[in-house]
């Protein structure tokens, strides 16, 4: 997905270009997540529409929800569903520092002039 070492470094263009598609790849999994979610509590915990939605948005969020489901359906899937959001919460983040991250070690591991290209060959 990302350059090699050996490759130059990215165009400060094509590096916001990537940095756009990683933001979008984290919103659409963000927006997948709360429709998952508002459905879910909708169906298994009786919730309404807004208040399931609500719901969703606080789990994904990693807040607290206001009640909890009184069902035994609900329950279960609250219980699923915030072990996911917190799973989606903590690789949104990875995500969307990856590039970054990648584009520091890649800049602070380029070949300076005059440095063989090869750190085998000096041994």
């Amino acid at each position: 997905m990302f350059e090699n070492y050996h490759e130059p470094l990215l165009s400060r263009k094509r590096f916001v270009s990537r940095l756009g598609r990683t933001f979008l790849l984290v919103m659409s999994i963000i927006f997948l997540s709360m429709i998952c979610g508002t459905l879910g509590f909708r169906i298994f915990a009786g919730d309404s529409w807004d208040s399931s939605f609500h719901h969703a948005c606080l789990v994904l969020g990693d807040q607290q929800p206001e009640h909890y489901p009184d069902t035994a359906a609900g329950k279960i899937f609250s219980g699923v569903y915030v072990m996911y959001a917190r799973l989606v919460f903590l690789s949104a983040v990875a995500l969307l520092f990856l590039p970054v991250l990648h584009r520091i070690l890649h800049k602070l591991h380029l070949d300076t002039p005059g440095t063989a290209s090869d750190d085998s060959a000096e041994l």
